[in-house]
């Protein structure tokens, strides 16, 4: 139980990754045109479900007798990982 946990915080946080590719290219983006910035965020947070669900089947085919351990670390890690990342973009500006 305690590998599942750990795999999960691991793709929890891997489950961020589309989030700082976002910020890059959302810099490259005209501040006026609105929906051409929307548009990287809802497809980074399309990116980041898809990640967290396949961890979760993975997890199911695997084992599926550790996967609320697995679902729950899954979840806290993303959770917090992104109000981290939240956090240090707004102390960047």
């Amino acid at each position: 139980m305690v590998a599942a946990v750990i795999v999960g915080i691991v793709v929890g946080l891997v489950s961020i990754v589309p989030f700082r590719i976002a910020t890059k290219k959302i810099r490259t983006v005209n501040p006026t045109h609105s929906l051409d910035m929307l548009a990287p965020f809802l497809l980074t947070i399309a990116a980041s479900f898809v990640v967290l669900v396949a961890g979760l089947i993975v997890c199911k085919m695997a084992a599926s007798d550790v996967l609320v351990p697995f679902a729950a670390a899954e979840l806290l890690a993303f959770v917090v990982g992104v109000i981290v990342f939240g956090v240090v973009l707004s102390k960047r500006r």
